[in-house]
């Protein structure tokens, strides 16, 4: 798991616009260092959220599934510039996340 980690790491760098140089990568600006943590941010938010979707051994409709992909959303939302889920939250979650 170790070396396609890193290999994913090495893509989301280049797509975050740090160059590599030999085997190391530079950043140009503070803006490419930025853009790398947030890509590293979204990539975990999903494959969290996958994880809490993941029991395909629940009914669609049961009350765990739909938790579970209440969840998930509000998982992947985290990434979002939404007021709206700021409030959700606070107002629904407050000591919880």
């Amino acid at each position: 798991m170790g070396d396609a980690m890193n290999e994913r790491l090495k893509e989301l760098a280049e797509q975050a616009g740090l160059q590599n140089t030999l085997g190391c990568f530079w950043q140009s600006g503070d803006h490419d260092l930025e853009r790398f943590a947030e890509l590293v941010r979204a990539e975990e938010r999903e494959a969290c959220a996958v994880l809490v979707e993941a029991d395909d051994r629940v009914h669609p409709k049961a009350p765990d599934a739909v938790w579970a992909k209440t969840v998930a959303k509000l998982i992947r939302a985290r990434g979002e510039p939404n007021p709206a889920f700021k409030n959700y939250m606070d107002d629904n979650w407050a000591g919880i996340v």
